[in-house]
């Protein structure tokens, strides 16, 4: 059935509660918040052929009921409105007295049947001290869509309250203002009725006196206050005023400051309290009103209009407070850009050098090596752009460099020199006076800028060591074990060659062995044992140099042909590679021994191949065997070489014929290169272990 409200406008359905077997139904239809229905209900069928959307048919017999509509019951009217149930205040006074100061806010809540909506600038009435000159409008802050309003009021120096608030109510009704409640999802408006509170006890209100603010002031608004001219247009000295106005008299110590965008610069303003600057306040009242002040600089422009970010009021170590020490809060909202407020102040000062620096570091040791990069800082007193090709002339030594422009940022221009093979300035590197030339350096109003500048004398936390090292001296020892090689300064394996090192497990004494070979009489030597300190090379010899033999020393190998550094010094100089550097041969061992000594004599002393290159070297003896001689070869450290075999026969007959050894590289999956000994032990025929050594390189070829 239906219950149909206000002719029609509204129609709800009511479902059986009690049915089949009797002659009569009942429907029930509870009231929903939003009915609304004043002159009465019509209750009747949908339609003259069934109730609703079911059937109802006779109890025994197959025939459908008949149903007649219904009629008006002007006698049941529905009110479904919302109304309120309870009022009642939820804040309570910070001090905990009672009283509510300046700046603390009364919150009412307001309690409904139901869920509500409102509109507009809903505000409900206040009451202090039941005077009407001190009644007040709290405004609502929350609660749409809910069974609960809050309203708020802030409380200031003029309100004064001894014996309670009021809510206020009118003819018993209470009093909402400005706007309507009406349920939620429906039109049917509040139903007002409900006595306000009088005098409610422990909440009273003192907002003049000191001792109850504690609220802190906070920025009403943020205005540009003063007129550029006719031509809205600031120019250099001018001053802009910024009016930074709040909810009540404050009181500034120190100097504020705002941060203003004058076109994309952040410019910083300062307060300022001057007579002539207050002159310009309009409808602003002096006290509260802070007012920070920016004039023009030459080549300040802003042809869109100054702009102030939100919250750009910063203290700069001072405060602002009010009259009971409360201080402000500074946030605040933003200032668009106005056209009427555009800047343009000419800029024709030329930027001027304010210092000239190194600004690279040469490391731990304070040197510069060879291919080394010194750095020149050039600042100017603003920013400036650079065209071409300027250049900085520097005091290396006994020689002059020229520093070449790199790069700017601001008002840094960067300069750099390479340090070239020779330079050596061990009292480090100084700056000639006036020396900035070429190029065109000016600021962006394309003022030229003055380049004369100070010398800067000689830094030696700046040293230059452009000087390889290079071999000096050599000498066989007088007993003939040992060749000691002089460098020009001290040296030390690179850094390349100690990682190569650790990456295949070959110690710093094999590396000197590999890379500085021997000859005496023309026949290479293997050094046994090796050492490196400072600038002295010591060379152990498995072979005893006699008096009157020739020995050369030769350094290099495959590795330093490709670029890789061998032995540097403390600027990271690599020394060049030397070939057959004769050794002052100062043994006094005299050789006694027969023609023919037994030796096992390979046709090369290196071997320096790549993965997957193969390479052959010869063996024979040094005298003939009185019966068959057995040649072992073996390896280390271990290395992806390829050997047919690792045994050798020499017989009475065959004892000078060369037997030939293909020795193979092959390729491995890492990026290393590696190092191997092949040493060759003779063992019968009137040999007893003598030995030769062979070194073999193996370069990568995945690298």
């Amino acid at each position: 059935s239906d219950a149909r409200m206000d002719h029609f406008a509204r129609m709800r359905d009511a479902g059986v509660i009690i049915a089949a077997g009797s002659d009569t139904f009942r429907f029930s239809y509870e009231v929903q918040p939003g009915d609304l229905d004043a002159d009465g209900l019509l209750v009747g069928a949908k339609d003259s052929q069934g109730l609703g959307e079911g059937k109802v048919k006779a109890l025994n017999y197959d025939v459908d009921a008949s149903h007649t509509y219904g009629e008006w019951r002007t006698d049941y009217n529905v009110n479904g409105r919302p109304y309120v149930s309870d009022v009642e205040v939820v804040s309570s006074p910070a001090q905990g007295d009672g009283i509510y100061g300046q700046g603390e806010y009364i919150e009412v809540a307001v309690d409904f049947d139901q869920q509500v909506e409102e509109n507009d600038a809903l505000q409900i009435g206040l009451v202090f001290d039941g005077r009407a000159n001190q009644f007040r409008y709290a405004p609502y802050d929350s609660g749409d869509g809910t069974d609960t309003f809050i309203f708020k009021y802030e409380v200031n120096t003029e309100d004064y309250d001894t014996d309670g608030i009021t809510i206020y109510s009118e003819h018993g009704d209470l009093f909402l203002a400005y706007g309507t409640i009406r349920a939620k999802g429906a039109d049917a408006e509040l139903e007002t009725t409900h006595f306000g509170l009088p005098d409610i006890e422990g909440h009273e209100v003192d907002g003049g006196s000191l001792d109850h603010d504690k609220s802190a002031p906070r920025i009403n608004s943020v205005s540009i206050v003063t007129d550029p001219g006719d031509d809205e247009t600031y120019a250099t000295g001018d001053q802009i005023v910024v009016a930074v106005t709040f909810n009540e008299p404050v009181s500034v110590v120190g100097h504020p400051q705002m941060a203003l965008d004058i076109g994309g610069d952040e410019k910083a303003a300062n307060f300022w309290d001057r007579p002539s600057v207050r002159g310009v306040l309009r409808n602003v009242g002096e006290e509260q009103a802070v007012l920070i002040v920016y004039v023009v600089q030459e080549g300040d422009r802003d042809s869109d209009g100054i702009s102030i970010e939100a919250n750009r009021l910063s203290l700069n170590g001072g405060t602002i407070s009010d009259k009971s020490g409360n201080q402000a809060e500074l946030t605040h909202e933003p200032v668009m850009a106005d056209s009427r407020q555009k800047v343009e102040a000419l800029d024709i000062t030329d930027p001027v050098v304010t210092s000239v620096t190194l600004s690279s570091s040469p490391g731990e040791d304070g040197k510069y090596g060879i291919g080394d990069a010194v750095e020149v800082s050039v600042t100017f007193s603003e920013d400036v752009a650079v065209a071409g090709t300027p250049r900085v002339e520097l005091d290396i030594g006994d020689t002059a460099g020229s520093a070449l422009y790199s790069s700017d940022d601001g008002s840094k221009v960067a300069f750099v020199y390479t340090v070239a093979e020779g330079d050596d300035a061990p009292h480090g590197i100084g700056i000639v006076e006036d020396s900035l030339s070429g190029g065109v350096i000016e600021d962006a109003a394309g003022n030229p800028a003055n380049l004369i500048h100070q010398a800067m004398a000689a830094d030696d936390d700046h040293t230059v060591d452009g000087v390889r090292p290079a071999f000096d001296s050599e000498e066989v020892s007088e007993d003939g074990d040992q060749v000691g090689v002089s460098f020009s300064e001290a040296v030390a394996l690179s850094s390349v060659i100690d990682k190569l090192g650790d990456a295949i497990d070959v110690s710093e004494e094999d590396f000197l062995r590999v890379f500085v070979s021997l000859t005496v009489d023309g026949e290479d030597v293997i050094a046994s044992d090796a050492s490196l300190s400072g600038s002295t090379l010591s060379l152990g010899l498995g072979t005893r140099v006699y008096e009157d033999q020739v020995v050369t020393v030769t350094y290099g190998s495959i590795l330093a042909e490709e670029g890789v550094p061998i032995f540097e010094d403390g600027a990271g100089n690599a020394m060049n590679s030397f070939d057959s550097k004769r050794v002052e041969n100062l043994s006094t061992a005299f050789d006694g021994s027969a023609e023919g000594a037994y030796k096992v004599v390979l046709s090369e002393s290196l071997l320096e191949l790549e993965e997957g290159e193969s390479a052959t070297y010869t063996v024979v003896l040094s005298s003939q065997p009185s019966e068959d001689v057995t040649v072992n070869i073996t390896r280390f450290p271990h290395a992806p070489l390829n050997l047919p075999f690792l045994t050798m026969t020499f017989t009475p007959e065959n004892w000078n014929t060369p037997q030939s050894v293909t020795v193979g590289a092959e390729g491995d999956q890492d990026e290393l290169s590696h190092l191997t000994f092949l040493t060759h032990t003779a063992h019968g025929g009137g040999y007893h272990l003598e030995t030769s050594e062979l070194r073999v390189v193996v370069s990568d070829d995945d690298s």
